[in-house]
């Protein structure tokens, strides 16, 4: 899974523009053939980290593996992105981020029912464009 991430989730030039970091929470369902059928999002510090998880599990049909006699599950998948190794030239654009940044949250309790936490994935970028 790791690998598989490390090498498709794609960090977008906005991300890298604004020195975006932070954490998102998907929720997704997977069908009986380990198709990706809907995605959640629970949490996102900010809209602008969402795009590269969305585009990376969309290529992940037919991946998950859903328990027997199950025609479908849910797993739940925490992303936490960050520079590698920031330096003095992007902390002014890290500090303007982070005070712009509009968190995603829930406003409701969310019911989960059957889901599979999985662990999660850290997604490091440096800040050449």
């Amino acid at each position: 899974m790791y690998d598989y991430f490390d090498s498709h989730i794609a960090v977008t030039p906005v991300i890298k523009q604004r020195a975006a970091s932070g954490l998102v929470v998907m929720k997704f369902t997977s069908d009986d053939k380990g198709n990706v059928t809907k995605m959640v999002v629970y949490y996102a510090d900010d809209a602008s980290l969402i795009e590269p998880i969305i585009t990376a599990l969309k290529t992940t049909d037919g991946k998950w593996i859903v328990p027997a006699k199950t025609k479908s599950y849910d797993f739940l998948i925490p992303f936490s992105i960050s520079i590698n190794n920031p330096d003095a030239k992007v902390a002014e654009a890290m500090l303007a981020y982070y005070n712009s940044r509009q968190p995603i949250s829930a406003t409701d309790q969310i019911p989960l029912d059957t889901v599979s936490l999985l662990p999660t994935v850290q997604v490091r970028y440096t800040d050449e464009q």
